[in-house]
């Protein structure tokens, strides 16, 4: 007689063990289109980010992704830096109890841990994943880009789902607030 594993425990056994595991790759180095169905599994509709992204440039909130960068050797420097600027941002209006968080980029499973004291931020960008209980933000690069620039502000790009967050409740209304703050320009 066979035994039989239910499809919903090896599925829930296989995203408990890649989970806790380190982040497989990010974009930037091989396809990631397994760690993004895990992503979804781990942080519930954080597949809705590139939906909401492609809503945000049909209605021209948002300029179309840089058909170059797939085939340019330093779009991750750009990217990084551009992470860095955001951490640097953030950690200026970052509320005491907010001691960091960890950010990926969907489109690219890019990994960044933040970490935030006294207004500055230490950004390990391409890091392994959200550490153990870390808030986590799922977005786009896009969103990052229009951030950095002044072209969005957190506010609307949280109530537009261009920003997912995860974690537990104070945290997570910490960071909707730490967002929420910056406003277009303000970089």
């Amino acid at each position: 007689m066979k035994r039989r594993v239910p499809g919903f425990a090896l599925t829930l056994a296989l995203v408990a063990s890649l989970g806790a595991a380190p982040a497989l790759a990010c974009g930037y180095h091989q396809p990631v289109d397994l760690e993004r169905g895990i992503l979804n599994l781990v942080y519930p509709n954080a597949l809705y980010v590139p939906t909401a992204v492609w809503q945000a440039q049909q209605s021209g909130l948002l300029g179309p992704a840089d058909a170059m960068q797939a085939s340019d050797p330093f779009a991750f420097h750009g990217v990084a830096r551009r992470l860095e600027t955001l951490g640097e941002t953030l950690a200026g209006k970052a509320p005491e109890e907010l001691s960091g968080f960890s950010l990926v980029l969907i489109d690219s499973m890019l990994w960044t841990r933040y970490t935030l004291a006294y207004g500055k931020a230490l950004s390990v960008v391409h890091s392994d994943g959200a550490g153990l209980g870390d808030t986590v933000v799922v977005t786009h690069e896009l969103v990052v880009r229009a951030l950095v620039e002044g072209d969005l502000d957190g506010e609307r790009a949280l109530a537009l789902g261009l920003i997912r967050l995860y974690g537990s409740d104070a945290k997570l209304q910490a960071l909707a607030k730490l967002f929420a703050a910056v406003t277009a320009g303000a970089f």
